[in-house]
């Protein structure tokens, strides 16, 4: 008869990884055009990722990634990306870059750093989290009481045995107080501040989904000045169906002027429109449509006009043995004014678009030619009417360790007057002597010419760069993972111009890379 200690046996379970890589390079380059002291660069890399599990505890670290670069402005460097997760059975608390999300009117993705907090339960997911507001880089922390936080709860409840009704609920508050514009995605700089919640059922009826969303904000642009905050709402719905293979979509959408919300500042609000799409495969052929019909300015706001923009869409595609693959492509669309506070901000145009797409492989050589046709009509101004089309002709070839590419191009825009542009690209990718010796190069051509003699130029370029891999003359005095290389490169650019002669340039550049690193990877575990 034996006993085990329980004590001893979680001690047992208890595990520790340890795992990452570290390098560093050391390089240096000359150029025929540096007016600097040429000088060795020094920089390094280090990453880390951590692992800690006993029973239904895990802890893991990712992302730590402290960068050197000698001589810099700020040597050491945190790069963004680092979290912590702790997970005991369904719950979970991250630490860091956290990824948060909620309804799609409320919080459609929103990766900040902060803290982040869920739990799972049968068919209720939830999580609380506190994300600073604006960026954050280096070794700041996102988690504090400052005027730059963001604070938000997002709750889901699946109902019925098949989990295909939800109800989601998301709610936002949130503040940016800033002397510099450090909120991306903003084009305000002002201090702002939020609150924005939103409601969101979906479900599958008679063989419908269905999903219906309705928010409501309370949204200051400006805590500055003496205006109060504005509220609004703003709601979505959306029908999907299969009907006898046929894929069909209906939705509509409004946006109040005065909605907003601090995950997304330039939300397109004080809009509604409506989508249909229509698509279905057939043996050869696969074809969608699609019309939409949007409108702003929908609470007449007397300063500016109501607009209309309706886009109309059919696309065909068709995949025959041993033809080549066709694609066509049809767009419409028309824009008109109305309510106009004045002439100056009328609009009224309409736009046609058609293209064409062929492509084939032949082995190692694939082929693809794309042309397109579009016009727009200024219905209120004809002398600005415009036509544009574009053709394109591309030749690849692919075989072991050879890459060659050319790319043949022509584009013609017509208003006033014709302007065509012709470009060729051609780049090259091959081993010289054997693998360890490698040449690397791309040239182009472009020429520009204007109907009304406004311009005529071309303009040239390319490089060419031998690189050379030197292991083996390493390899017997450093270890096997040391990287050596050697490169030798040419850059060259030139402009004609044959109405301004002054405008003609050229420039060539011999450059000399060395460069020795060192990557090592390791993964340490540890039970007991």
């Amino acid at each position: 008869v034996s006993f085990i200690d329980p004590a001893a046996k979680a001690l047992k379970d208890r595990q520790l990884v340890l795992r990452g890589n570290a390098s560093f390079s050391l390089g240096g380059q000359s150029d025929s055009e540096s007016d600097t002291t040429d000088s060795l660069a020094l920089s390094g890399n280090l990453h880390l990722e951590t692992e800690y599990k006993e029973g239904d505890f895990i802890s893991h670290f990712s992302g730590i990634n402290v960068n050197y670069q000698h001589e810099a402005e700020e040597e050491f460097h945190l790069s963004s990306g680092f979290l912590l997760n702790n997970t005991y059975r369904n719950h979970s608390l991250e630490v860091g870059d956290v990824s948060v999300s909620g309804t799609p009117l409320v919080l459609s993705g929103f990766s900040r750093r902060g803290l982040l907090a869920s739990t799972e339960r049968e068919n209720f997911t939830g999580s609380i989290f506190n994300v600073r507001t604006s960026t954050v880089d280096g070794w700041e922390s996102g988690v504090s009481f400052d005027d730059r936080q963001t604070y938000g709860v997002a709750v889901e409840q699946r109902l019925g045995q098949d989990g295909k009704t939800s109800v989601q609920l998301s709610v936002i508050s949130g503040e940016l107080k800033q002397a510099e514009s450090q909120n991306v995605g903003s084009s305000n700089t002002n201090p702002q501040s939020g609150d924005t919640a939103g409601l969101l059922l979906s479900t599958e009826l008679g063989g419908t989904t269905i999903s219906a969303e309705v928010a409501g904000s309370s949204f200051d642009s400006n805590t500055t000045d003496a205006n109060d905050a504005l509220s609004d709402e703003a709601y979505e719905i959306s029908l999907s169906r299969d009907i006898y293979g046929l894929a069909s979509s209906l939705g509509y959408h409004h946006y109040g002027a005065n909605y907003a919300t601090i995950a997304n500042p330039n939300f397109s609000n004080d809009r509604e429109g409506l989508n249909l799409s229509l698509g279905s495969g057939w043996r050869f052929l696969n074809w969608s449509t699609s019309f939409s019909s949007t409108q702003d300015n929908v609470e007449k706001d007397p300063l500016k006009p109501v607009v209309t923009s309706n886009n109309t869409g059919l696309s065909l595609g068709f995949i025959i043995e041993n033809w080549p693959s066709i694609d066509l492509g049809f767009n419409y669309s028309n824009q008109t004014s109305s309510d106009e506070p004045a002439v100056d901000q009328r609009i009224d145009n309409e736009g046609q678009d058609i293209s064409l797409g062929l492509s084939d492989s032949f082995g190692p050589v694939n082929l693809s030619w794309t042309s397109s046709v579009g016009k727009i009509d200024n219905n209120l101004d004809p002398a600005n009417d415009s036509e544009t089309t574009n053709h394109a002709l591309t030749v690849g070839y692919t075989a072991d360790a050879i890459g060659l590419n050319l790319n043949l191009s022509q584009n013609e825009t017509r208003s006033d007057s014709k302007l065509t542009s012709n470009l060729a690209n051609l780049s090259a990718n091959f081993p010289l002597f054997s693998d360890t010796i490698t040449l690397n190069s791309q040239f182009s051509l472009q020429d520009n010419t204007s109907s009304d003699n406004s311009q005529k130029n071309q303009i040239t370029g390319g490089s060419a760069r031998v690189s050379w891999k030197m292991q083996d003359m390493f390899s017997g005095v450093t270890s096997s993972w040391a990287n050596a290389q050697f490169g030798l490169s040419w850059t060259f650019n030139k402009t004609t111009d044959d109405l301004d002669t002054s405008q003609n340039k050229s420039d060539n550049v011999v450059m000399l890379e060395f460069s020795l690193g060192a990557p090592v990877s390791f993964e340490y575990d540890w039970q007991f």
